[in-house]
């Protein structure tokens, strides 16, 4: 009689445990969810991973991943590639036109990458030594531009996180374009001493037009004559710097536009190398129409790049400048 409770104790412990093991038995099992940022695909090729060494021959892209906060992994840059000061101290690899096969090959990055084109013979030699090569598409309107900010996010950073890291760099340059949609006014933007004007198949013309009517819309590659500006009779000409309305051709002067005061400088080397720091010249607009006004703590952006804009430039945009 003794032993029932020591009996009883023993009943109600094995229950407890068989009750204990059902539970987990019947709990789902936790797995690790899917890494979802890669493979990436950019262009042609396909990456399982971030290229730990670049080489970059674009201005641009180079100006980018320097923006992005991906300069970590750049190991030779173009010699257009002056942009930002610290891109100077990285070695030198020659242009997308010129290429320094021998170096590209002695550095032997995981990639090779541009948005000017580069000879097939020099494709294949970097090809053969086990250096990939990656031809971007040059921007031409303000999606590719985003794209092309989408692509090297998603390229070094994974595929997750790669629209907000873009959203976050756009934030400056969509704030002016949604400001620029209030302007609806005719304009011409002319970029060279040479009357290289912003024709509808160029990235400064397509961006610029949110402003309204670009008078170059249905011409291309940047010609339109000095005649037929005159003909359009623009109620605004935007000029790049060192172009100035003193020293616009004789008939273009004459424009109610230049002697009524609507002649607005920017910048040229944005749209040459397009990244968000085009927001600056939308500002530059954006002001002097009076849609935007600058806090009083801000730096004059008007001066930004001086150095690099002081000669002049009567030429088209450089092939390379990309």
């Amino acid at each position: 009689m003794k032993k029932a409770p020591i009996l009883f104790a023993a009943v109600m412990t094995a229950s407890i445990f068989l009750s204990a093991c059902e539970e987990i038995a019947a709990a789902p099992s936790v797995t690790s969810p899917p890494d979802t940022n890669y493979p990436v695909t950019v262009g042609s090729l396909s990456f399982d991973a971030a290229p730990q060494s670049v080489i970059s021959l674009s201005p641009a892209i180079t100006e980018i991943m320097y923006e992005l906060g991906y300069d970590y992994a750049i190991s030779a840059l173009g010699e257009y590639c002056d942009y930002p000061e610290e891109a100077a101290e990285k070695p030198e690899a020659g242009s997308a036109a010129n290429p320094d096969v021998d170096e590209i090959i002695r550095v032997s990055p995981d990639l090779l990458i541009t948005q000017s084109p580069i000879a097939k013979k020099d494709i294949v030699a970097m090809e053969n030594a086990g250096v990939r090569v990656l031809v971007m598409d040059t921007p031409t309107d303000v999606d590719s531009l985003r794209e092309c900010y989408c692509d090297i996010a998603a390229l070094f950073g994974g595929a997750d996180n790669a629209k907000a890291k873009t959203d976050e760099a756009f934030a400056e340059f969509d704030m002016q374009y949604e400001l620029a949609k209030g302007a609806d006014v005719s304009f011409a933007y002319i970029m060279t001493y040479g009357i290289s004007v912003a024709t509808g198949d160029t990235l400064a013309g397509n961006i610029l037009s949110v402003y309204g009517e670009n008078i170059a819309e249905g011409y291309t590659d940047c010609t339109m004559s000095a005649e037929d500006i005159i003909a359009a009779n623009p109620e605004y000409i935007f000029l790049a710097v060192p172009r100035n309305a003193l020293n616009l051709p004789d008939g273009l002067s004459e424009l109610p536009a230049v002697t009524e005061g609507r002649v607005i400088s920017i910048l040229p080397n944005r749209f040459e190398r397009p990244t968000t720091r085009i927001a600056y010249d939308l500002e530059l607009i954006n002001t002097a129409l009076g849609l935007y006004t600058p806090p009083d703590d801000e730096e004059d952006i008007s001066e930004e790049n001086d150095d690099e804009n002081g000669e002049e430039n009567e030429e088209s945009p450089d092939e390379n400048a990309v």
